[in-house]
């Protein structure tokens, strides 16, 4: 039950001027139950405003999962016919087109690996070089690879 303070005090002073202490006892007791059951209907209210909100939020969402549903249908439907038009027209083609995509996946790997193990070597000989650099501005030799270390400013 929430109150307000001035709520509160005009309760009060009307109670506290009404006829005897059992009757201002009566007058405050009616008050307060008027004043719950005020608040639970505005807490029933607020429920149902609050349950016809999610109603039509449980709508909306199923109407959108079924729009989806209907858009996803029809587009592999789409993609479905276009690939089996495509194979079928081409069905000459086919292998050639396939020797053609697996020589350039193949190239491309390939290309990837060097490209991976020329960065890798590019990376290491750098930071050896950044490492020489840093140990000659200090004037300390810096120790090359060991067993258990690789580089150790000294």
């Amino acid at each position: 039950m929430r109150c307000e303070l001035p709520l509160l005090l005009v309760m009060l002073v009307l109670v506290a001027s009404s006829g005897t202490p059992t009757k201002r006892l009566d007058k405050l007791i009616e008050l307060l139950d008027g004043m719950k059951s005020h608040e639970t209907w505005k807490t029933e209210e607020n429920a149902l405003f609050g349950a016809s909100r999610e109603a039509a939020a449980s709508k909306w969402m199923a109407k959108t999962n079924e729009e989806y549903r209907e858009w996803t249908r029809r587009s592999s439907l789409v993609y479905w016919d276009y690939m089996t038009n495509l194979t079928d027209e081409n069905a000459d083609k086919t292998s050639v087109v396939s020797n053609q995509l697996s020589d350039w996946l193949r190239i491309a790997i390939e290309e990837g690996k060097d490209h991976a193990t020329q960065s890798t070597a590019q990376w290491d000989s750098s930071l050896v070089r950044q490492l020489n650099t840093l140990s000659n501005l200090q004037g300390t030799p810096v120790a090359k690879e060991s067993a258990t270390q690789k580089y150790i400013i000294t």
